[in-house]
């Protein structure tokens, strides 16, 4: 997906420049716990820089899924919205 202008609409300027993701899973006797962290820097296409911001302030689902499969092999559902900062 790296340098792949993208189709979505409101961000058919941009392609994705960087994208990372760091996932910690622990797991002993007491429970489980997982961490993850995405990062998806874009880019813009065009020659006049402008800042896009892609803000994440409601509840939502990452699914990731390889292109060739039917099932996701990880699901993560954010719904606590007290960990989410406020838009100022």
């Amino acid at each position: 997906m790296i340098n792949k202008v993208s189709t979505n609409k409101g961000f058919v300027n941009y392609s994705i420049a960087r994208m990372f993701v760091n996932m910690k899973f622990d797991m002993d006797h007491i429970g489980a716990r997982a961490e993850n962290e995405a990062v998806i820097v874009g880019r813009s296409i065009k020659k006049k820089s402008y800042t896009k911001k892609f803000i994440l302030d409601v509840p939502f689902w990452v699914v990731i899924k390889r292109k060739d499969s039917q099932h996701p092999y990880f699901l993560f559902g954010l719904k606590n919205t007290g960990l989410m900062e406020k838009i100022k």
